[in-house]
């Protein structure tokens, strides 16, 4: 009697769960915020031209908010609603913030694709580019407890992370226009879409041509072929390597970073995050010596104990925000950033 060796798909299925194992602990987050809305958002008045200017100039090289994460995003930990009104309200209107998404992705070579892109039934499913990037649904799921139409396959999943990279290259995951395309798609609940694999790519593109800025033709020809280009696509080399730098894995997910610095905040808030960022800017680092202000939004909106309704309304806690009365008594950007380690002396 002869025994049979294991197959190759099922060393990659036992890879696959040991990278899906020590699950983090679940941390509850709100949905979108119905009233963030682009006609709702109020710049700042004419009367900070000035101090706009004076932020643009020294923040303008801030370090950048990336989100690592998975798609879909775990249903009890959602990063994107949460730093939504913090990146429109200091990347909108003066460019000093830049939030950039990473996804997770499996490199062909680690799952034995890149050999058998075509002959194994696993990497044809969920793999793209000759098998060069893969995407295991099972193992992202079990990971994040999402939910995910079974029609849909990791290839399919791949296709839009390249679609939220081009975006971001095109048009800037910074910018509301990129919010404005996630809440949609949450709205259209396009994971849970179809009966075929295209219908994943259709509700996709239906949203986004409910988009007055966005163009399909552009961000598709970005996307390219990678059914049957077995080329190196140089955005998703760009995620392999992010997350390569920051040596995260699976496990680890999500993540916020703020230039090279992890966000290790106990909780997942709009006001906790918005701390963080802020007092990235009063660290006495000399990483840091270039910038001698906070932005300014930290200085209107950290007083109140609304303070997503201060970033996207300018509204503290119900009092109108007074752009004069704002410039009148603005400290000045000399050693602004300074200022709370020094009371503190």
């Amino acid at each position: 009697m002869s025994l049979s060796l294991p197959s190759a798909a099922f060393f990659r299925r036992l890879l696959l769960l040991w990278l899906s194992t020590s699950i983090p602990t679940a941390v509850s987050s709100p949905p979108w915020s119905p009233s963030e809305t682009a006609d709702s958002f109020v710049l700042y008045p004419p009367e900070l031209s000035e101090l706009m200017e004076r932020e643009f100039n020294q923040l303008y090289k801030s370090p950048v908010i990336h989100i690592f994460n998975t798609l879909p995003e775990p249903s009890s930990l959602r990063l994107w609603p949460l730093i939504k009104a913090l990146t429109v309200r200091n990347h909108q209107q003066n460019f000093v913030l830049w939030s950039h998404p990473v996804y997770y992705l499996i490199p062909g070579s680690n799952v034995g694709c890149v050999e058998n892109s075509t002959a194994d039934s696993w990497c044809q499913d969920h793999c793209t580019h000759g098998g060069r990037y893969c995407y295991d649904p099972e193992a992202a799921l079990e990971n994040n407890n999402a939910t995910l139409s079974p029609q849909i396959k990791g290839k399919d999943v791949l296709l839009e992370i390249l679609r939220r990279l081009c975006f971001d290259q095109f048009y800037e995951a910074s910018d509301y226009e990129f919010f404005d395309y996630l809440e949609r798609f949450d709205r259209a609940d396009c994971w849970a879409s179809g009966s075929d694999q295209s219908s994943l790519a259709s509700c996709s593109m239906e949203v986004l041509n409910d988009l007055p800025k966005a163009n399909y033709l552009l961000l598709d020809y970005c996307v390219g072929d990678p059914e049957s280009d077995d080329m190196q696509h140089e955005l998703l080399e760009g995620q392999l390597q992010d997350f390569q730098s920051y040596n995260l894995s699976l496990t680890d997910l999500p993540v916020l970073t703020f230039g090279d610095i992890v966000y290790d905040g106990e909780e997942y808030t709009v006001d906790a995050i918005f701390e963080f960022y802020c007092n990235f800017f009063r660290t006495d680092d000399s990483a840091l010596e270039n910038f001698d202000m906070v932005p300014l939004a930290c200085d209107i909106c950290e007083p109140c104990a609304d303070v997503q309704t201060c970033l996207w309304t300018l509204e503290c806690d119900g009092v109108p925000f007074n752009g004069t009365e704002f410039a009148v008594t603005y400290p000045g950007i000399t050693s602004v950033s300074k200022r709370t380690i020094d009371t503190d002396d």
